[in-house]
């Protein structure tokens, strides 16, 4: 019951954070529509690092070369090595395939849009 409880809490405040947030940002839109997609485009592109498929970890170490650990044990990452693959595989294709689409959606969106623009006149 007590699961329950936590799971309609937090669905309420889900469902009201996506309508305010929608409000808002439809609001943004109309007034400041250059400087609100100039912002959006910097969000995708200083988020693009994290999502980057090629990379390697980089870890905290101690004099000895050993790899440093926190207070649960687990390794310390203090950043990453991104690069671009060297060799294909199915996991290399699959992910320049869905680059490729996320690519083809945006501008698929945008040219309908052109396209509906122009049809209302």
């Amino acid at each position: 019951m007590r699961l329950l409880k936590v799971l309609v809490v937090f669905s309420l405040g889900s469902a009201t954070g996506l309508v305010s947030l929608s409000h808002l940002l439809g609001f943004v839109l109309k007034k400041y529509k250059k400087a609100t997609y100039a912002v959006i485009i910097g969000f995708i592109a200083g988020s693009l690092g994290v999502v980057w498929p090629w990379k390697e970890k980089i870890y905290s170490r101690n004099a000895l070369g050993e790899i440093n650990l926190d207070a649960n044990a687990r390794e310390i990452i203090t950043g990453y090595n991104r690069y671009f693959p060297s060799e294909f595989s199915w996991a290399t294709l699959l992910a320049i395939t869905f680059i490729i689409l996320g690519v083809l959606a945006v501008l698929g969106i945008n040219w309908y849009h052109l396209y509906k623009k122009r049809a209302n006149g």
